[in-house]
């Protein structure tokens, strides 16, 4: 179980890091702002406070520390923890921090004032976002709050059709989902809130019935009609911004995170679940309705999915919290999985997908809940993971992956910390 506010276990943060990967060679990858990856890791969460990094000129980064190597020691390169030097591991360097209110567990990025730069947003007891100024460098925050909410999940996507991200939050086992329509430059309005009939935890956006619209998927902890084993919900989209009465679906014991892709090779969305028993997953029958669950038993976990080994088909990975573990399962075809292989992380709970050593191949960058660091694990070839690299970034909990000063390689944004930024100083290419 996931700690909250004021419960044993909480770890407050108070600051957005993040890892800016510097070096040459590597090849970008671009970014959807309504997948996962664009959503952030999930997992986490997201203020009185102003902004820290600010201007157009990026970052200067001459009085900031030496890069940092995995492990979290500037200078050397280790295998996680056990001092053994890893040939390639990308290495990162700290930049300024960027000050977030309240606390933030959530993070994620996407262009919202359509300059081609991704933006920072962050989420707690409100929505903050910070616009890319160009050079990894970021204006000062602007908040929305959220009405009887903390938000513990966030979505980001053009829900009614005008080429401009919208963010969607739900949060704090609340019975509402909020949507925050993009009014132009960056700016939001709060336009209203959809009742999941649950207590939600994740929300996710993609377009279940094919009319180009992004649905609103929410997973539902615990559901209105007393069911203690919740479930999914499905409301959809009217193809201008306003979602429908909800179709309830069964998934699984407690589902806390939620992530879609074309799981089965059909050309519709299917939804992959991660729960308090493992994981499910829920194909697209057409006509925007999904079918029964397929289970996928295993510890607490969140669900995440990407094509890990090149087959075109998107896997699963199942981060599980419970376990300490990163759980990947190869795609057989036709939205069957495999049993997972393990990769142990210490402290694991939400696992983002990018390339960042610039192999061509997607790697794991994993937060973690107590030990304050971000693991990569890289990408080995036919969806095996090397041993984690462990970046020491006083923060960790939700990560998000994107280009954010516009080299053409991936960084990291971290939710929460008290310490300075740390840039992916990439020198092994």
């Amino acid at each position: 179980m996931i700690a909250r506010p004021g419960e044993e276990g909480w770890v407050p943060v108070c600051a957005a890091v993040v890892l800016l990967a510097l070096g040459s060679g590597c090849s970008k990858q671009a970014l959807d702002p309504t997948s996962d990856r664009a959503r952030g890791g999930g997992g986490g969460s997201g203020g009185a406070g102003s902004g820290v990094i600010s201007g157009t000129g990026g970052v200067d980064y001459s009085s900031c520390p030496p890069p940092l190597a995995a492990g979290g020691h500037p200078g050397s390169v280790t295998n996680g923890r056990d001092g053994n030097a890893t040939a390639g591991a990308p290495t990162f360097i700290a930049g300024p921090p960027i000050a977030m209110p309240f606390n933030p567990q959530l993070v994620a990025t996407a262009d919202l004032n359509g300059d081609g730069r991704p933006d920072l947003v962050t989420a707690a007891e409100s929505v903050s976002v910070a616009l890319n100024t160009g050079g990894g460098a970021f204006a000062s925050h602007v908040d929305y709050p959220l009405t009887n909410l903390t938000a513990t999940s966030m979505a980001i996507g053009d829900v009614n059709g005008d080429a401009a991200p919208d963010i969607v939050v739900g949060g704090d086992w609340a019975p509402r989902i909020t949507v925050l329509m993009n009014a132009g430059a960056g700016t939001f309005a709060t336009v209203g809130s959809y009742d999941a009939e649950g207590f939600s935890s994740a929300v996710a956006l993609g377009d279940i019935n094919g009319d180009g619209a992004l649905d609103l998927i929410v997973a539902n902890i615990r559901s209105g009609d007393s069911n203690q084993n919740g479930d999914l919900v499905v409301l959809l989209n009217d193809t201008r911004g306003t979602f429908g009465a909800g179709a309830h679906y069964p998934a699984g014991v407690e589902p806390r995170s939620v992530a879609v892709g074309d799981l089965d090779g059909d050309g519709r969305l299917d939804v992959a679940v991660g729960g308090n028993c493992g994981g499910a997953v829920l194909l697209n029958q057409g006509g925007g309705r999904l079918g029964a669950a397929t289970l996928y038993p295993g510890q607490e976990a969140s669900a995440a999915v990407a094509d890990l080994d090149g087959d075109h088909k998107p896997d699963l990975v199942l981060t599980s919290y419970g376990a300490w573990n990163v759980g990947v399962m190869m795609n057989m075809g036709g939205g069957r999985f495999g049993s997972a292989v393990d990769n142990p992380v210490e402290a694991a709970i939400s696992t983002s997908v990018a390339d960042v050593d610039g192999d061509g191949r997607p790697d794991l960058v994993v937060g973690t809940e107590t030990i304050h660091d971000v693991s990569v694990l890289l990408n080995k070839g036919g969806g095996s993971f090397g041993a984690p690299l462990n970046y020491s970034t006083g923060a960790g909990y939700s990560v998000a992956v994107d280009d954010l000063n516009s080299d053409g390689k991936i960084d990291i944004a971290v939710a929460g910390g008290q310490m300075a930024a740390i840039v992916l100083a990439n020198t092994s290419h």
